[in-house]
């Protein structure tokens, strides 16, 4: 990637993490990279190019991170792996919390005008989530380190309280998810342990 097209989509990024990409229009992007909006369309043909670009990076920085971060371990209890997890996403979201923050900005599941690409690119981080979830609760499942249940609707579960705990920052700045990082972790473990292996 050019320098330029690089300042444009990091200024782009920046933006739609703080106003949304609704409200952020062409001409902020251009001001705050330092560039015509000519120069703009020249590297990305609409804006919902651009916001498909900032999509795919953030989905690339995320799985790079996990396939960097996250190894199987020989022996690992399937509840370790769960709360590995856990953390690991906590760590991904304090180091890249614009990422997040550009998501629940501009959601392109919200916003009506971007298409099925930009859906596609959120959808798949997602599913890398999910997947590694499934993976794990399935293990606690037959290891003992978890109650038995629906491992899919688990995995739905605590993928959502992750979420919902990202999406707390916008009503609570001031909490940090690292901050609430032990209670998540006993939560989690609590509800996926069930009464009997506590």
């Amino acid at each position: 990637m050019t320098a330029r097209r690089e300042s444009i989509v990091e200024a782009a990024a920046e933006l739609f993490a703080e106003r949304g990409y609704e409200a952020t229009p062409v001409a902020e992007i251009a001001r705050r990279a330092g560039v015509s909006e000519g120069a703009i369309f020249r590297h990305f043909p609409s804006k919902e190019q651009l916001l498909l670009r900032i999509l795919t990076n953030i989905r690339k920085r995320f799985f790079a991170y996990f396939e960097q971060h996250h190894r199987f371990v020989p022996g690992e209890a399937g509840l370790d792996m769960v709360l590995r997890l856990t953390r690991l996403f906590c760590g991904f979201y304090e180091e890249r919390e614009q990422d997040f923050d550009c998501i629940q900005q501009s959601n392109p599941y919200r916003v009506r005008e971007v298409g099925e690409e930009c859906r596609a690119e959120i959808a798949r981080v997602h599913d890398k989530m999910i997947e590694l979830l499934e993976v794990a609760i399935s293990l606690g499942s037959r290891d003992g380190s978890l109650a038995p249940g629906p491992v899919a609707e688990r995995a739905l579960l605590v993928h959502g309280l992750l979420m919902g705990m990202v999406r707390l920052r916008l009503f609570a700045p001031e909490r940090h998810l690292r901050e609430l990082e032990p209670e998540l972790l006993r939560l989690v473990a609590d509800g996926l342990r069930g009464p009997s292996l506590r």
